[in-house]
């Protein structure tokens, strides 16, 4: 399970592959196998509600990050351990990877991996995790948040294949952002309603309605990796422009979690991640059992699992 040694296990791997950029790693990056997120002592939920998600949802905008923005990027190659022995494989196939920063703290990635066609991939940074697949070409193109100024990316195939791409992101203290992560079918969603707004009224930011960034006084979501994919891992994880409010309020965020049939009677785990205008990035690990299939279509509110953001007018 993922648990804050997994944790601390990812961090420290993230550090040492960064320093070995243009070398060959001594540790083995996959395969990728089934995890279960972190559990602690079991969570508060409120009682089955029909005021959240249950509720009819129209449908919103999806992200789209705007060009223009300036750029830095670092472009590495990857490196492979096989059996303990160090394998150079043909150049044609090294995966390669960038990086480059774009608005509100977001980073654009672009993975060139031609000996990977329609392969799982997963990505990690500073902790979050999410499973995508690449095209025919074996390439892929992403925008993820980001969670701290210096700024590594790692993308990891089950063979042990791997690149990193590094970066400098200046308006990260600009930012608040929470997130929620979690493998394979859990039901869960993220959800924020800004300044008092009520449920699919404007102002409330959730995967249907996600927003866009460089929005005045506003927020967006970023939903990350393919649940289509087993055992994939997945994140979405929100962000508001606190540094550049005009606007004093309250953000009120929360997570749900629906009960299907793929999750009814199931106990689920996942992890929170919150950092707030660019300070330490904050982990807690989340378990709770859903109710039984009965209960399928329903919906748990759960409680206290991320702090409401404070804004204040700059």
């Amino acid at each position: 399970m993922m648990t804050r040694l997994k944790s601390l296990s990812i961090a420290l791997a993230t550090v040492l592959f960064a320093l070995t950029i243009g070398y060959v790693m001594q540790y083995k990056l996959g395969p990728s196998r089934p995890v279960s997120l972190a559990s602690a002592e079991e969570i508060a939920v409120t009682a089955l509600t029909p005021t959240s998600s249950a509720a009819p949802m129209p449908r919103g905008d999806t992200l789209r990050v705007p060009p223009g923005a300036a750029t830095l990027t670092a472009e590495v190659t990857r490196a492979r351990v096989d059996s303990g022995q160090q394998i150079e494989p043909p150049a044609a196939c090294l995966p390669r990877m960038t990086a480059t920063a774009t608005v509100s703290a977001m980073a654009d990635l672009t993975l060139d991996a031609p000996c990977q066609p329609n392969a799982a991939v997963t990505f990690h940074h500073s902790g979050l995790m999410f499973t995508e697949t690449t095209d025919d070409a074996g390439q892929i193109t992403l925008t993820v948040p980001v969670l701290s100024r210096d700024a590594v990316f790692i993308a990891a195939f089950d063979n042990g294949d791997g690149a990193v791409a590094q970066l400098q992101v200046e308006d990260i203290g600009q930012i608040d952002r929470v997130a929620v992560q979690w493998e394979g079918e859990t039901g869960l969603q993220l959800h924020a309603l800004e300044f008092g707004a009520d449920y699919f009224n404007p102002g409330h930011i959730w995967a249907q309605s996600a927003g866009l960034p460089q929005q005045a006084n506003a927020g967006f979501l970023v939903q990350l990796g393919n649940p289509a994919l087993p055992h994939a891992r997945l994140a979405e994880v929100y962000t508001f422009p606190a540094g550049k409010a005009t606007r004093s309020g309250t953000v009120s965020m929360s997570i749900e979690a629906e009960v299907t049939q793929a999750n009814c009677g199931q106990r689920i785990d996942a992890q929170t991640m919150e950092m707030h205008l660019g300070g330490l990035l904050q982990t807690q690990d989340l378990s709770l059992s859903l109710p039984e299939c009965t209960a399928v279509g329903e919906f748990l509110v759960l409680k206290n699992t991320v702090q409401d953001l404070k804004i204040a007018a700059r």
